[in-house]
């Protein structure tokens, strides 16, 4: 079973006396227990999508099937946990306070046991008093999926997670995401930052202009992935032309494995060139969907 799937689905709206086709018959299907990352430029069409599969909006054509369903009840909402783009909460408020809250205006009761296990997940467990007024944008964020997880959803919808976050932020909350997937969850997210969620994704599926360009699973797609690999030295050693300076760093990116391999073997204990890291990445096939 397929915790979404969208078939042959458009959805067209009016914007300033204009149609406005967010999403072009679009097909996907989403597994379950994936983190399934849906990327895109800006405007692209991948809020539309979350939209859609939190029942906050409807598709104009096609079908569009969650847990099983194509049209949710209450019952089944409350299997979905869902972290809007730049959360924001009562800043007087302290996280203990807005849990307990979600909790009683959901389920007209009070766990503190809960409450506190959620806020230890994500982190939060020793700042649980202080006001919210106090948190930074990381720390905002993971208030936001505490509350979107609190009532065990199967299904964890979060736009634009990484949104403002500096790496620190970041990486704590990929560990969040990570133990949410390791516990059965299927966690769909959107970003229009490909270095967000390569490392974390199982699928991708990337949209611009409201139309699907790819879908795949992670793996499948590595085929197209290249050698990023980054150093310091005197570039002009090497012999390649497709080499990106970074202020004092240097960038080249190799498709070949063979390639890959003999520059490794030449310049691995080189002193003229210090080689920082070397990641297998689809950045650059991903962007060029992006034209």
């Amino acid at each position: 079973m397929f915790a979404v799937e969208f078939d042959a689905v458009w959805k067209i709206y009016k914007k300033d006396f204009r149609t406005v086709e967010a999403l072009k018959n679009v097909s996907i299907k989403i597994p379950e227990n994936s983190i399934f990352s849906i990327i895109g430029p800006n405007g692209a069409g991948k809020t539309t999508a979350l939209k859609l599969i939190t029942a906050i909006t409807k598709p104009t054509k096609g079908k569009v099937k969650v847990l099983g369903k194509e049209n949710l009840e209450e019952k089944d909402k409350e299997k979905i946990g869902f972290l809007p783009e730049n959360p924001s909460f009562f800043s007087n408020i302290t996280p203990a306070e807005f849990l307990k809250f979600v909790l009683y205006t959901s389920e007209k009761r009070i766990e503190e046991e809960r409450v506190d296990k959620i806020l230890k997940e994500v982190g939060l467990f020793n700042d649980r008093n202080e006001k919210v007024r106090k948190f930074s944008k990381g720390m905002v964020q993971r208030l936001g999926i505490a509350q979107a997880i609190i009532h065990n959803p199967q299904l964890i919808v979060l736009d634009e997670p990484f949104s403002g976050l500096d790496p620190i932020a970041k990486e704590k909350l990929k560990n969040i995401i990570l133990n949410l997937f390791k516990k059965g969850k299927t966690i769909v997210l959107s970003s229009h930052n490909l270095a967000d969620i390569e490392s974390l994704s199982t699928h991708i599926m990337l949209i611009n202009q409201g139309e699907l360009k790819l879908s795949g699973n992670i793996r499948e797609l590595q085929k197209n992935a290249e050698y990023e690999i980054v150093f310091y030295g005197d570039i002009d050693k090497l012999s390649f032309d497709n080499i990106n300076k970074v202020g004092d760093k240097s960038i080249l990116y190799l498709k070949e494995e063979r390639e890959f391999k003999k520059l490794l073997k030449k310049y691995i204990n080189s002193d003229d060139v210090k080689i920082v890291s070397v990641t297998l990445t689809l950045n650059n096939y991903l962007k060029s969907f992006y034209q």
